[in-house]
C-alpha cells in the first residue's frame, strides 16, 4: 500500500534561509602588567598592604579565524570579560597603554620603576631622605682637634699661660744663719709661685716669688750684734766715726730674749724644658731676684730689727708629670746664691739704712768677714702647674 501523498495542487514549502549567529567582539582588555620591580621607600603607613595578584586576561582570537556557525536560536546573552584590578603601586602607567589618555609630552618619560609601599629605601633615594648636615665652623674644628689631643697623652702640649702655686720648705747655709756661732736657724715653711708663659713647650719665662720662715734656736741671752761676729763696742765706735756724731744706742744692751727670721725673694725667672709634649716634665732654671734676710729680736734694750738686702741667683732643677692635659704636679730643688749690698737697722733710738761696707769694716776690725758669713738659701718645693691654653 502506498502512502497518501496529500493534495497535488499545493506547492512545496522551501526551507527558510538560515541566519548566521551574531558574536560579540571581546572588549579590549588591558594587558597584564609584568611583575612589579621591588623599589623600597619609606611611607608612614601603619602596615604594608600586600599587592593583589593580577588576573590573567583571556587570549584574543586571531584575526583570520572564522567563528563556527551556531544553531539558529536567539542571540546569546553577552558575557563581558572582567577587567583585572590595577596593581597597587605608585609608579607611572606603562608606556603604550590604550586605556590611558595621552597628554602633552612635557619632557622625557619617567623611567623609574614603581616602588612598593612600606619597603626600605636604597640608593640615591635613601640619601635624599636624610637631612644635610650643616658645615662645621672653625671653632668646632679646633675643638674637635683639641679633644683628639686630650685623648692621646703623648701629644699633650706644654705651651701656654702658666700659673704655678708652690709650697715646701726653706733652709739656709753659712755661719751667721745656720752655724751654731750665729743664729742656728732651722728650715721652715715656704710659700711661693710662678706666673708666666711657656713658648713652644721649651722655654718658661715669667715672674716668681717666694716667702719663707726660719727658726732661730739657742740664742736667748746672746747679744744681737754678736750673732753676726761683731763686737758691740767696736760697732758703736765705727758708726760714730762714719756718721760724724756719737751714736745714742748702747749695743751692749741688745740682749736677745726671742727672735724670728724671714726670707723673701722675687724677680724674673727662666726655665728650660727637655720635653715639649707628653706627660713628663723635666727642666732646669735660673733667674735674678731681689733677696731680703730679716731678723727680729726682742731685747732688753727694746725691739730691734736687722735687715740685709741684696740679690740672689737661684739655680733650680725640677721634674714631674701631667695628671691632666692642663694640670701637672712637679717637685723642685733650688739653691739660691745670695750677694748682699745694703743693711738696715731699726731700733727705738736708731733707725736707718747704710751700705754693708760700714758694718763690714767694724766686723773686719773684730776679725770677722761679714760678707762671707751671710747666708745662702736652699729650698725643696712641690708645685701644681696649671696650663691655660689649647
Amino acid at each position: 500500500m502506498l502512502p497518501d501523498a496529500g493534495p497535488q495542487n499545493v506547492p512545496p514549502t522551501s526551507p527558510a534561509p538560515s541566519t548566521p549567529p551574531t558574536t560579540t567582539a571581546p572588549a579590549p582588555v588591558k594587558p597584564a602588567p609584568g611583575p612589579p620591580v621591588m623599589r623600597p621607600t619609606v611611607r608612614p603607613t601603619p602596615a604594608p598592604t600586600p599587592p593583589a595578584p593580577p588576573v590573567a586576561a583571556p587570549s584574543e582570537p586571531p584575526a583570520d579565524s572564522v567563528p563556527p556557525p551556531a544553531a539558529p536560536a536567539s542571540p546569546p546573552t553577552s558575557n563581558p570579560v572582567p577587567t583585572p584590578p590595577p596593581p597597587v603601586s605608585s609608579g607611572s602607567p606603562p608606556a603604550g597603554d590604550p586605556l590611558q589618555p595621552e597628554g602633552p609630552k612635557a619632557g622625557p618619560a619617567d623611567t623609574r620603576a614603581p616602588m612598593i609601599e612600606g619597603a626600605d629605601p636604597t640608593g640615591a633615594e635613601a640619601k635624599s631622605d636624610k637631612p644635610a648636615e650643616p658645615p662645621k665652623s672653625q671653632e668646632d674644628i679646633e675643638e674637635e682637634a683639641a679633644r683628639a689631643r686630650r685623648k692621646q697623652p703623648k701629644k699633650w702640649r706644654h705651651a701656654g699661660l702658666i700659673v704655678e702655686p708652690r709650697f715646701g720648705t726653706l733652709g739656709c747655709t753659712r755661719q751667721f744663719c745656720a752655724g751654731s756661732s750665729g743664729h742656728g736657724e732651722r728650715p721652715g715653711a715656704l710659700l711661693g709661685g710662678f706666673v708666666g708663659g711657656n713658648l713652644l713647650g721649651i722655654l718658661d719665662i715669667g715672674i716668681e716669688a717666694q716667702w719663707g720662715t726660719l727658726r732661730p734656736r739657742d740664742i736667748e741671752g746672746k747679744n744681737a750684734v754678736a750673732l753676726y761676729g761683731i763686737d758691740p763696742a767696736r760697732l758703736e765706735q765705727a758708726l760714730s766715726e762714719r756718721l760724724g756724731t756719737e751714736v745714742d744706742v748702747d749695743f751692749n744692751q741688745l740682749i736677745v730674749n726671742s727672735a724670728k727670721a724671714r726670707a723673701v725673694s722675687a724677680g724674673p725667672a727662666l726655665r728650660i724644658h727637655f720635653l715639649r709634649k707628653g706627660r713628663g716634665v723635666a727642666y732646669i732654671g735660673t733667674g735674678i731676684h731681689y733677696q731680703l734676710w730679716r731678723n727680729r729680736y726682742e731685747t732688753t734694750g727694746g725691739p730691734t730689727r736687722m735687715d740685709f738686702h741684696g740679690f740672689v741667683a737661684p739655680f733650680r732643677v725640677g721634674g714631674g708629670a701631667f695628671v691632666h692635659p692642663n694640670i701637672a704636679v712637679t717637685g723642685e730643688f733650688a739653691y739660691h746664691y745670695a750677694f748682699y749690698v745694703i743693711t738696715g737697722v731699726s731700733h727705738p733710738e736708731l733707725s736707718g739704712v747704710a751700705p754693708l761696707s760700714i758694718i763690714e769694716g767694724a766686723a773686719l776690725d773684730a776679725g770677722t768677714n761679714l760678707r762671707k758669713g751671710l747666708p745662702h738659701f736652699w729650698s725643696f718645693s712641690v708645685s701644681v702647674r696649671f696650663r691655660l691654653g689649647l
